[in-house]
């Protein structure tokens, strides 16, 4: 096969945070009043080297999502897969639990070398993030996990994470303060944004995905024996999901 990469826009999680039930997340209005889908739909122009796929639920309220997705044009290497269990807190726990689970989309996605997480409810699109140039990244550095980032505290409303690389520029220490921390001590202020480059021998790891459960603590292990490296964003990203009380507005 010629691509190597499956870009999975993770979508199987409901809106149960904005005050809905049982309504896919990424259906939601953003204040464009499009769906969040929308932003993460925009990758698809990306094709040298990379598949796609959406990563849904075969659940009635998931039938808006795949009527939206079938009335866009879809390209070549554009496919959907299901999820068989229960949503995650942390979608790249999600996608590690369901590959383990050696069914429909274990058989889909481990055909790839390589796998991109991207959070279909982000305001995050093509613009803001090349695919070729991060998959390329992710090649030269013989990575194993590559997590992408914009430089900066980019909004007062987003996380205020920090980054810490060792001399060989891969990440040694990744952490989340407060939203009214102050300046770092140490490390970088850096704005994450959800997205992770993994190649499927990581995913596929039982122990390394119980490490990934630790969220930013579990990082350092994964570097360690995995080459964790980042890839950086023009700053200008800000980070923000929308609320329950700005939804749709």
């Amino acid at each position: 096969m010629a691509n190597d990469t499956l870009a999975i826009i993770m979508a199987a999680g409901y809106g149960r945070r904005m005050g809905t039930i049982d309504v896919p997340k990424v259906m939601l209005p953003n204040r464009e009043g499009r769906p969040f889908i929308a932003d993460a739909l925009t990758f698809l122009r990306y094709d040298k080297g990379i598949d796609f796929a959406v990563l849904s639920r075969r659940e009635p309220s998931f039938g808006p999502l795949h009527d939206y997705l079938g009335s866009h044009p879809q390209r070549e290497g554009f496919s959907v897969v299901y999820q068989e269990r229960k949503p995650e807190g942390l979608h790249v726990l999600a996608l590690m639990n369901e590959y383990a689970r050696r069914g429909t989309f274990y058989d889909h996605a481990s055909r790839y070398l390589n796998v991109i997480a991207l959070p279909g409810d982000h305001k995050l699109t093509a613009d803001q993030l090349n695919l070729d140039d991060l998959a390329a990244a992710h090649k030269i550095n013989n990575s194993g996990l590559t997590m992408v980032f914009s430089r900066g505290w980019n909004s007062p409303k987003a996380h205020k994470d920090h980054l810490d690389l060792d001399k060989k520029g891969r990440i040694r220490r990744y952490w989340r303060e407060s939203r009214d921390a102050k300046e770092p001590k140490i490390g970088e202020k850096v704005t994450g944004t959800g997205v992770w480059m993994l190649s499927t021998q990581l995913v596929g790891s039982r122990k390394k995905a119980a490490i990934s459960a630790l969220g930013f603590w579990g990082v350092p292990f994964l570097s360690g024996y995995s080459n964790a490296f980042p890839y950086f964003i023009e700053p200008g990203w800000d980070g923000v999901r929308d609320t329950p009380d700005t939804i749709g507005k």
